[in-house]
């Protein structure tokens, strides 16, 4: 496979999960998930989204490491993927954003009718893809955590969803559940490689799942807090700043809170009634939230690389902890 190839930075390991999607799980998915005007708007996404693979090329990777048959988690690697891609369609009709990235949103393009009904017409092959895993050699106890886990998406995009729309502009929130809210948004992701993981553990009789789920949950933070920070400088102009003028938790917001007297509480719910955005922002910078938050950051992903230290063999190791590498914050990308 061509994990094979050196890996010495997080390019590399970008360009190998895209070259991974690309020539393994893309087809995989294709041949399943017929491209038709019903499932449009989420190969749109799917076609066009620049985003980064590793829900399709961990399992793979981490599979071969492990001496593990790929045949047995590519259905995770597909149906990870395409949850994901399902996940964003909505969640840009949700946040009413009319770009995901430097394209149209699907509802935008496609109407918002019919890019809901696209996505949940689109989750049916998503169940059937998964189904696979019960033709392979994997015991029924091990399938059964798996589909409850997939299941157990659903329900944690949904009610991240459901947070966010009903705590608008509600600054009544603290860093708590604004990383309980990182983990929520994040569980397409942490439940690739814990899935993955139950069936390289019971292949290999090992106990690893746990300890890479908590690994991937303070990698998911630190990847999370790295996009609130990005929303607010390096992309607020494509991404629109759609969080602040949502009034979405996030955790830059969080920080803020915590350093705020009971008065500037008040203003900053004023800010937020009258959506006086540069206001808030000028807030952000005074107390220096931004700083703060990039330390938060690089230390949720120093925690995770410490799970995985002693983890694995040298060379799958490596590639996990460049991975984490990529959810620190670059800080002369900020400022």
């Amino acid at each position: 496979m061509e994990s094979n190839l050196e890996i010495n930075n997080i390019q590399d390991l970008y360009n190998l999960f895209d070259l991974i999607f690309l020539k393994e799980v893309k087809p995989y998915i294709e041949n399943r998930f017929p491209r038709n005007e019903y499932t449009a708007p989420v190969y749109y996404i799917l076609d066009n989204f620049k985003i980064r693979r590793f829900r399709a090329a961990l399992p793979l990777i981490i599979a071969e490491n492990l001496g593990v048959p790929k045949e047995k988690v590519i259905p995770i690697a597909a149906t990870s993927e395409l949850m994901f891609c399902i996940a964003l369609v909505q969640d840009d009709f949700f946040d009413k954003s009319e770009t995901r990235g430097d394209i149209k949103s699907a509802h935008i393009k496609y109407s918002p009718e019919i890019a809901m009904a696209s996505s949940d017409y689109s989750y049916t092959f998503v169940i059937k893809i998964l189904s696979e895993l019960s033709r392979l050699d994997i015991s029924s106890k091990v399938i059964e955590k798996v589909y409850l886990s997939f299941i157990e998406i659903q329900e944690k995009v949904f009610e991240s969803f459901l947070m966010e729309l009903m705590n608008k502009s509600d600054i009544n929130f603290n860093l708590e559940e604004v990383i309980k809210l990182h983990k929520l948004k994040t569980i397409h992701g942490i439940n690739t490689l814990y899935s993955t993981m139950l069936i390289c553990d019971e292949f290999n009789k090992t106990d690893n799942t746990h300890k890479i789920k908590e690994y991937c949950e303070l990698l998911a933070i630190a990847g999370q807090i790295k996009n609130d920070i990005y929303d607010l400088t390096r992309y607020r102009k494509t991404r629109g700043l759609t969080d602040l003028i949502n009034g979405y938790l996030n955790y830059p917001l969080g920080k803020l809170l915590y350093y705020l007297n009971n008065d500037e509480k008040n203003k900053l719910a004023e800010l937020f009634k009258d959506k006086k955005v540069e206001d808030i922002l000028n807030m952000i910078q005074k107390k220096k939230i931004i700083e703060k938050c990039i330390e938060d950051c690089i230390n949720y992903a120093n925690q995770g690389e410490k799970i995985i230290e002693s983890l694995f063999n040298d060379k799958l190791k490596k590639i996990l902890l460049i991975w984490s590498e990529g959810n620190k914050i670059i800080k002369d990308q900020v400022f």
